[in-house]
């Protein structure tokens, strides 16, 4: 049975095997084998953008309702009744908060159905939450088993169970079903699965083949081949080409991170993955101080494109984004009723960013290590550089 745990909890217990499947899986070749009908992960990826485009423009329950039908569509599932939409619907304030905070608990998200289900949450969050079929949940299911086989230490918040389903064979041993589970449990597996997916897509060694970088939806695409692939072939992954890349004393011996570290492919995506974390901090600090000089709240919301964004209100519209966006803000916006935002004011977002740099919260991931970037001056970067002073722009 899952624990019911915090995001920071869940991340701090699962960190071994986030650090081992991050390392040691290719990523890369299996988001680039990825096969949904006659879209590869490109075009799936398009599609999947669209449907959330659609979702963010629902502005009432029947848009609402058409935008889900074309996600399930899409999916291949049957499409989810008014009562399952209305529950989905009332979920997803709930959704943006577990995405966004650590110590939020998860059990009171509608997770009936949760191979359909997930879909919506996932079109609605793309950054934050994957899809959770049956053969995502029997990829995690092998991977873990894959773990602990090589002396790993079972953990209990990993126990992923399995969606029905009439092509991904039993359950792996060791896993329960969804059917044997309850709601609640198929709940707590997707918000794990999804957790879980963004941290192996923060830490991961492959070069990304998306230019875009790594993304939770990615590590998703790569679970689902691996499961495909082992479908209906009993609790071990049978040899599947490129399944788990072993990289010999990569995870612990300094032979094999030496190796690593000399690999240029991922020094470079090591490197604009810095970059990118530096970005994310500046967008922070210039929203802050844009509304600052305009009078206006801080609030961080989702985009029709999937990006999280620092936006700037005044009188509750959207006047101004970081990272910038070129579109129409109102429109692009996830959340429609901006009423019930919670806006911040730009001193206590400062402020903010002030205390996490002074108490350098931030720590550099051990991939980031292994690709040969220097610690010190990554933190000095991260928590001095990018906090933009009074005066600047």
């Amino acid at each position: 049975m899952l624990p019911n745990l915090t995001r920071s909890q869940f991340l701090e217990e699962v960190s071994s095997v986030t650090e081992w499947a991050a390392a040691e899986v290719d990523w890369a070749a299996h988001l680039q084998s990825y096969r949904w009908g006659d879209e590869d992960w490109q075009s799936a990826l398009r599609s999947r953008r669209e449907r959330t485009t659609e979702l963010a423009r629902s502005g009432n329950f029947k848009d609402f309702s058409r935008a889900a039908a074309a996600i399930t569509e899409w999916g291949r599932v049957p499409r989810l009744d008014e009562p399952e939409l209305e529950s989905i619907r009332a979920s997803l304030p709930l959704l943006v908060a577990l995405a966004e905070e650590n110590e939020h608990p998860p059990d009171d998200l509608y997770a009936s159905r949760i191979a359909s289900v997930s879909k919506v949450y996932a079109a609605y969050q793309p950054d934050s939450w994957v899809i959770y079929d049956s053969r995502v949940a029997r990829a995690l299911a092998l991977l873990v088993s894959e773990w602990e086989a090589t002396g790993g230490t079972r953990i209990a918040a990993l126990r992923f169970p399995q969606p029905p389903s009439r092509s991904a064979g039993v359950a792996v041993t060791g896993f329960p079903r969804v059917a044997d589970s309850t709601p609640r449990q198929a709940g707590r597996a997707f918000i794990y699965a999804s957790w879980w997916c963004r941290e192996v897509a923060r830490q991961t060694l492959s070069p990304c083949p998306d230019p875009a970088g790594w993304s939770a939806t990615h590590i998703e695409m790569g679970l689902f081949m691996i499961g495909k692939a082992n479908t209906g072939k009993g609790d071990a992954m049978p040899g599947v080409p490129g399944a788990v890349v072993r990289t010999g004393a990569a995870l612990g011996g300094s032979k094999g991170a030496k190796a690593v570290a000399q690999n240029e492919a991922v020094q470079a995506a090591a490197q604009q993955q810095l970059l990118n974390l530096m970005q994310k901090r500046e967008a922070k600090q210039r929203a802050a101080r844009f509304a600052f000089q305009t009078g206006s709240e801080v609030a961080q919301v989702q985009y029709d494109d999937g990006v999280q964004r620092w936006t700037v209100f005044k009188e509750r519209v959207p006047i101004a984004a970081f990272p910038s966006f070129s579109g129409d803000l109102s429109a692009a916006l996830v959340h429609h009723e901006f009423d019930r935002l919670e806006l911040r004011d730009p001193e206590s977002v400062q402020e903010e960013a002030e205390q996490e740099r002074d108490a350098k919260r931030f720590k550099l991931p051990a991939w980031m290590k292994r690709a040969g970037i220097d610690e010190a001056e990554a933190e000095e970067v991260l928590s001095g550089q990018y906090l933009l002073e009074p005066g600047e722009e």
